[in-house]
């Protein structure tokens, strides 16, 4: 089908903001707060309040083209009168055209998505059905394609039910004295009940939590897949996955997305580690990445950042359990060759149409 030529994003020329004048000023008090003689707060906690202005963690996917992951969008609600100036705020309010958030609704600021979702004439849609349906290939000559490509769209996608990473836990984690305990205190004792699903949880540690991404979220996991590909398929604009920091539930996806394109374990281990540095709390840093647990309770430590080894445990088990990434655990959710082959084209076409060659992974 026709396309467009390519979007470019143009330099962008504006007054300063209240962002950046916040920002001088605040560097300015980071000035003072280095003066042992000053009694002001350290500065990384005053750079965690910088950060919460701004979207965190933006970058391209890694070997793809027009796919772009970032942590939570809420602040784009601070853009009220003004025009986008970064990078993420222009790709993703203007040059993207469908966003999928990752989280569950407990995780999001309701009245400031409704913000930036009204700013940018974005409208939010809880999952979709017609994506478990067979494929489809659009027909370039149907005029309701012409609908399909003037969406703009927020997908909502809860991959980690904590409901159902609890059952998950409990049928596949716990020992069988473990489980008896469990039955035991969920009658008498549900504070104990949580102690030992959080001791076990926490030394599954970040390995562990992907699992049960991949597990417990097959089924919106390739829901996002062929949203993604439907998108690419029909628009010029771009795509854009999130969660809330950025690195689990959207580093399971640009794995598999990865996976898709033949990336190496090499590339794909890189991409997830890229979030360690852009993520990572300043506290524990200053700690010296203290992972100590504390038992009984959710140990943030163990879930901080992006080590390597977190997905290199990851491809083990998902090798372990299905022989491969790809085409093993994609066959498995639904996200089959016939759909990867779609996923493919896109890439290829688009890469064809900015005269860049390049050779994609069957």
């Amino acid at each position: 089908m026709r396309r467009k030529d390519s979007v470019t994003i143009a330099p962008a020329t504006r007054t300063p903001s209240l962002l950046s004048l916040s920002l001088f000023f605040l560097s300015f008090y980071y000035l003072l707060a280095t003066d042992s003689t000053n009694p002001l707060p350290s500065p990384p906690l005053l750079l965690i309040a910088v950060n919460a202005m701004v979207i965190e963690n933006f970058r391209p996917v890694s070997g793809t083209t027009r796919i772009y992951r970032c942590a939570k969008t809420e602040p784009l609600a601070n853009i009220i009168a003004e025009e986008p100036s970064s990078e993420p705020e222009i790709i993703l309010s203007t040059q993207t055209g469908l966003i999928v958030d990752l989280r569950s609704p407990i995780e999001r600021d309701e009245t400031k998505t409704q913000q930036w979702m009204a700013r940018f004439a974005f409208q939010a849609t809880e999952g979709t059905d017609t994506s478990l349906t067979p494929p489809l290939l659009l027909d370039e000559n149907d005029n309701d394609n012409d609908n399909l490509t003037k969406q703009k769209r927020v997908l909502r996608l809860d991959v980690q039910p904590r409901d159902k990473v609890i059952r998950y836990l409990d049928d596949t984690w716990l020992t069988p004295s473990e489980k008896a305990l469990s039955k035991m205190y969920f009658v008498f004792d549900a504070g104990r009940l949580h102690s030992l699903r959080m001791d076990v949880l926490n030394q599954r540690g970040l390995a562990g939590l992907n699992e049960a991404i991949l597990q417990v979220g097959k089924s919106d996991l390739c829901v996002a897949l062929r949203e993604i590909t439907r998108h690419l398929e029909t628009q010029d604009s771009g795509v854009a996955f999130h969660c809330v920091k950025g690195k689990d539930r959207t580093g399971v996806m640009a794995m598999l997305l990865q996976s898709i394109l033949g990336a190496t374990d090499g590339e794909i281990i890189d991409e997830y580690h890229r979030s360690d540095a852009a993520m990572r709390d300043p506290k524990e840093i200053r700690t010296g990445d203290n992972r100590v647990l504390e038992k009984g309770n959710f140990c943030k430590n163990r879930f901080a950042g992006a080590p390597r080894e977190a997905m290199v445990d990851t491809l083990v088990f998902i090798r372990q359990k299905y022989g491969s990434v790809c085409p093993g655990y994609l066959d498995s959710i639904g996200f089959d060759a016939v759909w990867r082959k779609r996923f493919l084209q896109t890439q290829q076409h688009h890469r064809r149409d900015n005269s860049n060659p390049a050779t994609v992974a069957q």
